[in-house]
């Protein structure tokens, strides 16, 4: 366990000195530099680091072959990807390797946007520390929440199009990300503020929308069994953070009025998005106490988590720096070592892929 410990915070910490580097510098290299780091972590494992990973490999190896039929529970557009990736290589730690980077450049080149209101180093420890083990299970879906994450940041500058596309690419990876779509209400709650095109551009996604979904809705009818298996196995930390929440967004309100001067028109989008996001991501996750696996739904959302997390320590209050920085640090601190110790992830031990 000594490997496992030593590679898990090493990261941790590599991440935090990199992001650091990004955040005094104001350059963003550091940030790809951060996100390279933790796709070599995740992508260099070996295939028993991850309850999913060997099975993933296994369907990889499947359509390297032209198996298609035999790569069960894949969408077949994802399948088709991994066969076009595994005429490059149809090596598992290739595969793995891609699949980690689309996930973590996305994420951590997405936080480099909310730099102004949200301190950096702490949003991306927070989503390591809560999300990485995650992406290292549920590869794909972790894959289209990336993608989705990323291309909100086109929802921030006015350029609805180019979110849709990045919908339509996520999709391909995991039918599960059409509930991106509900972003698009930023966009409608200020309809009058729109251009012309962008309106149009809107105008068409929601006309086109039955249309799409009656695509997509064979594909989704496998996930509406959960709704038949009802198992209440209430946990405490969803409920915590719920209440930390709401017990919070004062502060983050009145830290924004504080900094109303230099909080730029162009960040109340985002801003909004951050906090109503993550509560939604909140209440969906705690659905998986009463329905299993549907919380998986919720990481659409829950992934703006550790924004949100950094946004407290823009308060200019030392006391307030101090208390919500203690909570989150516990919060996320209890899930990341937990899984770890606990193993609920399946990512301990650590190996590398030479030694699987």
């Amino acid at each position: 366990m000594l490997q496992t410990y030593a590679v898990y915070l090493g990261t941790a910490a590599l991440g935090w000195i990199f992001v650091g580097r990004a955040e005094r510098r104001r350059n963003v290299f550091w940030m790809w530099a951060c996100a390279a780091l933790f796709t070599l972590v995740a992508g260099l494992r070996g295939y028993s680091v991850g309850l999913d990973t060997q099975n993933y490999a296994n369907k990889f190896y499947l359509i390297s072959m032209g198996e298609f039929l035999y790569a069960y529970g894949l969408e077949t557009s994802f399948k088709y990807i991994c066969y076009g990736l595994s005429k490059l290589s149809d090596n598992g730690t290739v595969f793995l390797t891609v699949m980690a980077a689309i996930t973590n450049t996305c994420v951590v080149i997405r936080m480099w946007d909310f730099r102004e209101i949200s301190s950096l180093r702490r949003a991306v420890t927070f989503y390591y520390m809560g999300f990485f083990f995650m992406s290292l299970n549920g590869i794909r879906q972790f894959c289209a929440v990336a993608i989705l994450f990323f291309f909100t940041r086109y929802i921030d500058r006015g350029k609805s199009y180019i979110f849709f596309a990045g919908l339509f690419f996520a999709v391909l990876f995991h039918r599960s990300a059409v509930v991106g779509a509900t972003f698009m209400i930023f966009e409608l709650l200020r309809w009058n503020e729109l251009e012309r095109n962008e309106k149009l551009s809107i105008s068409f996604a929601i006309f086109a929308a039955p249309f799409a979904l009656a695509l997509v809705l064979p594909s989704l009818s496998r996930y509406f069994k959960y709704f038949s298996l009802v198992r209440l196995n209430i946990g405490f930390m969803i409920p915590l953070k719920i209440l930390f929440f709401f017990l919070t967004l004062i502060f983050v309100y009145q830290t924004k009025t504080r900094r109303a001067k230099s909080f730029s028109a162009d960040l109340y989008v985002p801003f909004k998005m951050i906090c109503v996001s993550y509560v939604l991501g909140l209440s969906l996750s705690s659905l998986g106490y009463i329905f299993p696996f549907l919380d998986r739904v919720s990481w659409y959302f829950y992934i703006f988590e550790g924004v949100y997390l950094g946004m407290l320590f823009k308060d200019r209050e030392p006391i307030n720096r101090f208390v919500f920085g203690g909570t989150a640090l516990f919060m996320t601190g209890y899930t990341f070592f937990h899984n770890i110790a606990g193993n609920s992830q399946g990512t301990s031990p650590y190996l590398f892929f030479w030694r699987r």
